[in-house]
């Protein structure tokens, strides 16, 4: 054929050419040169424009406050952040890194919302056009860029001439304020553990007009749980500037007891408007030194009504010790004071107890003791010292009621440390007139002092589980330390008295169904079995008293709890 090589075919191509008549140039046509250079590429209008609409129509879809309340705050946060990246002329690296970031999230959590496919829609539409402008030519990004602007001015424009409400918070800033109204850290500063009154100060763009408008604020913790719910009222709206709203708090500076991560939220007539981070920051005063001025004592119910004031003598039998210390300090914090109670007879207790600190002034500690009153039943003298982390050490002494009499043998002792052949003395006491007394070793005490994380007024559990499982044992053995000898004579007065009861009951039918005679003999006989029977309900009134005697000891804490549990286990399974 004539088209098997390049040589054929233009000599075949120049036949044809002669014989129409046409004219051939006598050199191959050459290829145009190519005119490209380094001009900026050309900018089509149509898609630019076409990029800003579906963008804009996006975002306003996503921004609109019922939108971003389904949304969670890293989506609400990405949206923002690819908004003002190219809302920009330019772009640097540092905003291509941002945008890649936020582009990246949305896709992963298009999916996340299957309850509103129109977010899902929106959320693809906006994160489409990001990736199509924001990593092209910076020539094609500067026009989208200055078109979004323009469209954005003439929505703008529109929305104010059809006067479409509009409300929306551009910025929250915090202040604390005192009692007196008076600025104790301003606006930017950060606001720390013991701040009286939280201020905002909020940017507001909105048409409105209106007065007395609520709004109401939420404050998560870092756990996204509710620390604090109220309502900021009479706001009066009147158009787009700077409000400074009233504050909330608290004139002792206990609003906030401790740093962390928050979140300060918006909301106006049931619509959420922002949501902005808060951080509490460690008061300035967090580890100044405490001194103990003063300490006086008062006797709460289980209940929590005052027994006796801190003005009066405490009479025996007190139910919950409450101590109230004066302090002299610039401390800011939670502060744990460890109370520790020693008895002129040697009983010993320990407590603890969380109070906020802020500054010098008076703190009321939670109390210590039962609702029976056993706590304290030594009387007389007592010995109390506080101390804690940052707090220099303080012992008082606090007179309860009238020391037990039988006990005020040993108070004229005192121990001994002198030692035999390398062998402690023990139970030799030196009598304060100069005699030597043999005593022998005491039994354990029917009560047993508490821990440092024992029972507290207002039943707040502290330390571990198994702590507070061991300390709801020893509850329950000291309140049963003050029942059972009651129980026993309960269980006394129950036997002897339906023994008697019967008797009387017998002897009464016996007369009247059999006569003079038979009730004179079943008389005589009833006071022969009641003697016999005194005894024998005696010997079993005993062995119940020990075994209330013994179940005391089973419930002295969780460990003989636990093992009396396996005891009767081991005989009734092994």
């Amino acid at each position: 054929m004539f088209t098997n090589d390049e040589a054929t075919y233009e000599e075949f191509k120049g036949k044809l050419l002669e014989k129409f008549h046409k004219k051939r140039s006598e050199q191959k046509k050459q290829a145009p040169e190519n005119n490209k250079t380094s001009k900026d590429p050309v900018v089509d209008p149509i898609i630019i424009n076409r990029y800003v609409t579906n963008f804009l129509d996006a975002y306003l879809f996503l921004s609109n406050p019922r939108i971003q309340q389904q949304l969670s705050e890293q989506e609400v946060k990405s949206i923002e952040a690819i908004f003002s990246v190219l809302v920009n002329n330019q772009i640097n690296q540092d905003d291509k890194k941002l945008l890649e970031n936020a582009v990246s999230f949305l896709k992963g959590t298009e999916n996340l919302h299957p309850n509103d496919l129109d977010i899902k829609t929106n959320s693809k539409q906006l994160t489409g056009v990001a990736r199509e402008v924001g990593f092209c030519d910076a020539v094609v990004f500067a026009a989208f860029a200055k078109l979004l602007k323009t469209k954005l001015a003439e929505f703008e424009q529109k929305r104010e001439e059809q006067n479409i409400p509009r409300i929306e918070i551009k910025c929250v800033e915090f202040a604390n304020f005192n009692n007196d109204n008076k600025i104790i850290d301003d606006y930017g500063i950060p606001m720390r553990v013991g701040l009286y009154y939280l201020t905002p100060r909020m940017t507001i763009d909105t048409n409105f007009y209106l007065s007395n408008q609520v709004f109401h604020i939420i404050i998560l913790d870092s756990k996204g749980e509710i620390f604090d719910e109220y309502d900021i009222k009479n706001i009066n709206l009147s158009g787009s500037k700077v409000y400074e709203l009233t504050g909330w708090g608290n004139s002792r500076g206990t609003f906030f007891k401790q740093p962390g991560d928050f979140t300060y939220c918006v909301s106006y007539q049931n619509a959420e408007l922002i949501r902005v981070p808060l951080k509490i920051y460690p008061s300035l005063q967090a580890n100044a030194p405490i001194e103990i001025t003063n300490v006086v004592f008062a006797n709460y119910s289980n209940s929590g009504q005052v027994l006796n004031d801190y003005t009066s003598a405490l009479p025996g039998g007190v139910q919950f010790l409450t101590p109230k210390l004066t302090l002299s300090t610039k401390h800011v914090g939670i502060i744990t004071v460890n109370i520790t109670f020693n008895s002129w007879a040697g009983t010993t207790m320990k407590h603890s107890c969380n109070i906020f600190v802020n500054g010098s002034g008076e703190y009321e500690c939670i109390g210590y003791g039962n609702a029976n009153g056993t706590c304290y039943k030594d009387g007389g003298d007592w010995t109390v010292t506080f101390d804690g982390a940052f707090i220099t050490t303080k012992s008082v002494n606090v007179v309860i009621g009238i020391p037990d009499e039988s006990k005020k043998f040993d108070e004229l002792f005192t121990i001994s440390p002198s030692t035999e052949d390398g062998e402690s003395k023990r139970g030799t006491f030196f009598a304060k007139f100069g005699r030597i007394f043999k005593k022998s070793s005491s039994v354990l005490p029917h009560y047993q002092a508490g821990t440092s994380y024992s029972v507290q007024d207002d039943n707040t559990p502290s330390g571990s589980w198994w702590t507070r499982l061991d300390n709801m044992v020893r509850r329950f053995g000291n309140w049963y330390d003050g029942i059972y000898s009651a129980l026993t004579s309960a269980v006394a007065i129950l036997f002897l008295g339906g023994g008697l009861l019967y008797l009387v009951v017998l002897v009464i039918s016996t007369f009247i169904q059999d006569g003079l005679g038979m009730g004179i003999l079943s008389l005589v006989l009833s006071c022969i079995v009641g003697y016999i029977g005194f005894y024998v309900i005696s010997f079993i009134i005993v062995i119940f008293g020990i075994a209330f005697w013994l179940f005391r000891w089973v419930v002295w804490n969780i460990y003989t709890l636990i093992a009396f549990l396996i005891v009767v286990g081991l005989i009734m399974f092994a």
